[in-house]
């Protein structure tokens, strides 16, 4: 089950050399499927034009937005 889809962002993943513009579906809080065009029904849809999305980095991001930065 897809619970969210980002659609149209530039994704960028360094381990496996992708750079594409594609859409890509999470479920279960993991990266379900990567590719053009993905059935939406029952997701969450964002529509990402013109961002980056770098599944490896979100974990990475999620932790230090949750700590206290000086200002």
């Amino acid at each position: 089950m897809r619970d969210l889809i980002l659609t149209g962002g530039r994704i960028i993943d360094p381990a496996t050399g992708r750079d594409e513009t594609a859409d890509i579906a999470f479920g279960d809080g993991k990266v379900a499927e990567i590719g053009r065009d993905l059935p939406t029904r029952d997701a969450e849809i964002v529509d990402v034009r013109g961002l980056l999305v770098v599944p490896g980095r979100i974990r990475e991001f999620e932790r230090r937005s949750s700590q206290s930065w000086p200002l």
